[in-house]
């Protein structure tokens, strides 16, 4: 690609509006305005980002929550090579660079235009769809944890005691709705046992879908399902977390990556005094 007929997109990403500059080679500015975060205001952006002469054009946006995708996904499809900015970091360069740790429209173009943006890592939008079922199962157990602690709460207040293995069972559940507590406790009890449930059921959906997916996904998991411990959950939440472990130069960066790099300092600090 020439470098001499390559525009800079810098673009702003916002849950409503979007700003976006757009510069040429040497930091001139084209164009600058807002646009609507919406399949309309995302196709506007292309069709004023190509009206700029038949210029190669690329393009980065700040990974901020999941409001990036859209954008990434259009501009990529129309042509638009887009890379995504791991926020942190390119403040840092900012702050460096231009004595500036705002990323806005502006600045975010003249970093990508000098070649000074940190890359977030983008899957592809399988990868990501995958990668959001398995973090929903994780939110549903959270959730009914949270649930359950209520549960605990009212058992600990009554002084109540079992010696059922899974009170949240069908003979746990008769037993917390035949216990006497008061009546605001017992509807507290009552609609949380009802929560937590609907929890189970939905928890049951996700995972069979979790489980179709590991069958067909790639050699990865089947190798990891081959690893004591190691159950179709656990496969898939590795697999599409990591997606491609060639991404990591080091095996220390996986480990940082996984939020492991205490253990694994701990780890290889006893061994090494054995």
């Amino acid at each position: 690609m020439n470098e001499k007929k390559l525009n800079h997109l810098g673009i702003d990403v916002g849950k409503k509006k979007c700003r976006v500059a757009l510069k040429d080679n040497r930091g001139k500015i084209l164009d600058e305005f807002f646009f609507g975060n919406n399949s309309q205001g995302i196709l506007e952006l292309i069709k004023r980002t190509h009206n700029h002469g038949t210029k190669k054009c690329n393009a980065v946006l700040e990974s901020t929550g999941n409001m990036w995708m859209r954008i990434h996904d259009t501009l990529e499809a129309n042509g638009i090579d887009t890379i995504l900015a791991n926020t942190y970091k390119t403040k840092i360069i900012a702050q460096a660079k231009i004595k500036s740790d705002k990323l806005d429209a502006r600045i975010l173009s003249d970093l990508l235009r000098s070649g000074l943006i940190s890359e977030s890592y983008v899957p592809v939008k399988e990868f990501r769809e995958k990668r959001s079922l398995v973090r929903h199962r994780i939110a549903l157990s959270r959730t009914k944890t949270k649930l359950a602690n209520k549960i605990h709460a009212i058992l600990d207040k009554y002084e109540y005691r079992t010696e059922l293995t899974d009170i949240f069972g069908k003979s746990g559940a008769n037993w917390l709705k035949s216990l006497s507590v008061s009546p605001i406790d017992k509807i507290i009890l009552n609609t949380t046992l009802s929560s937590i449930e609907s929890i189970d059921n939905q928890i049951e959906i996700v995972s069979k879908e979790i489980a179709k997916y590991a069958w067909k996904d790639s050699q990865d998991v089947k190798i990891l399902l081959s690893m004591t411990g190691i159950d179709i959950f656990s496969a898939m939440l590795i697999s599409t977390e990591i997606v491609d472990i060639k991404r990591f130069a080091t095996p220390w960066k996986l480990v940082s990556y996984a939020g492991l790099g205490t253990i694994y300092k701990r780890v290889i600090w006893k061994n090494k005094n054995r």
